[in-house]
């Protein structure tokens, strides 16, 4: 097997290498002092249509690969971790749109998010649940051509700029006692909700790997929030 890489991989490679000595490796220190986001690099990160990494050029992104995702990865936390998991986690919540989308959602959402105009974020994990999505709570029911929510996320990272929000919610039964199993599926969410989130303070960040990131460690409430599809996507109202 050839672990040569090519020379357009060894480009990208440089070319993030760079962009994380001469951009955020001087800003590192400071944004993660001050527990500050960083949207401004992220934005930065957008113009080069970095942010669109993998999202397929007919949509405006740079149409790279998961080695390619690897490599730019790597640069990018070497100077700031919440740079490279901001940017991961919200390219995980553009593949889920271009996978499972409609043509529409795809035209609406993935242009914006390859230059980082329109942010990704993940509800996946909460109190008691992680990556056990078997053990999630939050459901969603289907009322005429909407999803209703009703639970509550924690960890969300991008959760302070979201536009758009993969959550995930239980369809169905307790998958653990009813037979045949609900599905965990992705389910559409707006970020504003009836119910009134519990918005983290900068204290309350202390939890998360890295105080830069948007990664809040209390309840964000996604109670009677509603939605109009099934792929898990919709903007700010």
């Amino acid at each position: 097997m050839d672990f040569e890489l090519t020379d357009d991989r060894a480009a990208l490679r440089d070319e993030a290498r760079e962009f994380a000595r001469t951009e955020i490796a001087p800003r590192a220190s400071e944004l993660d002092r001050n527990r500050e986001y960083p949207a401004e690099i992220l934005g930065e990160l957008g113009e080069r249509r970095l942010t669109g990494l993998t999202i397929p050029e007919a949509y405006g992104g740079r149409g790279e690969g998961t080695v390619e995702l690897a490599l730019v990865t790597e640069e990018l936390s070497a100077a700031m971790m919440p740079v490279a998991s901001a940017m991961g986690l919200h390219l995980g919540v553009a593949e889920a749109i271009e996978r499972f989308g409609t043509e529409a959602q795809r035209e609406a959402y993935l242009p914006e998010m390859a230059r980082f105009e329109t942010v990704g974020a993940l509800g996946l994990s909460e109190t008691n649940a992680g990556s056990d999505k078997r053990s999630m709570e939050t459901e969603a029911r289907k009322a005429g051509d909407e999803w209703v929510l009703d639970g509550h996320k924690r960890w969300v990272t991008n959760y302070f700029d979201a536009d758009v929000v993969l959550t995930y919610a239980k369809t169905g039964g307790d998958p653990r006692t009813t037979s045949p199993p609900s599905s965990s599926r992705p389910t559409p969410s707006r970020s504003n909700t009836s119910g009134t989130p519990s918005v983290p303070t900068a204290s309350s960040r202390r939890k998360c790997r890295s105080r830069a990131s948007a990664c809040p460690t209390r309840r964000a409430s996604a109670t009677s929030a509603k939605a109009t599809s099934t792929a898990a996507t919709s903007r700010r109202a």
